[in-house]
């Protein structure tokens, strides 16, 4: 006897809709046929299904109101998968954009570096120390004892 794979509930859904193979849409007949909870989930799902078709089937045909059209971007990315039609022009064989992003990813690094040099955290670099001078070197040499 072979163990039903598990059905999904995406699965569930494209056998309510007959979209599933023909031989896998028969195994789901035959393990749903044989779970009571899947059944009455089946059963509810129907029931919307007709519910929302027959609720909104005079909706189904008809134009998209102007209110709603105006609201949707005039400039919309092709569907998946595209083609890319033409290449952006080139400026001196390199895109502007990407020039400009180069130069501010530089300047970023360099300011970062600079930032990191001063505090000290690169090893290596020159700490900024603080001299104390003892108060005996302010004396004169005779009254300083050594």
């Amino acid at each position: 006897m072979t163990v039903p794979r598990k059905i999904s509930d995406a699965e569930l859904c494209a056998f309510l809709d007959e979209e599933l193979p023909p031989a896998r849409a028969a195994e789901v007949a035959a393990i749903v046929q044989c779970n009571g909870e899947m059944q009455s989930k089946l059963k509810i799902w129907r029931a919307q299904d007709q519910w929302l078709r027959a609720t909104f089937a005079p909706l189904a045909h008809e134009p998209v109101p102007d209110l709603l059209m105006q609201a949707l971007p005039t400039h919309r990315a092709p569907p998946f998968p595209h083609r890319v039609e033409s290449l952006p022009a080139l400026a001196n064989g390199r895109d502007e954009t990407l020039k400009w992003k180069m130069i501010s990813l530089t300047l970023g690094v360099l300011l970062f570096a600079t930032v990191l040099y001063a505090s000290g955290v690169i090893p290596g670099t020159a700490h900024r120390q603080t001299i104390t001078i003892d108060k005996k070197m302010d004396q004169p040499r005779s009254l300083r004892g050594s």
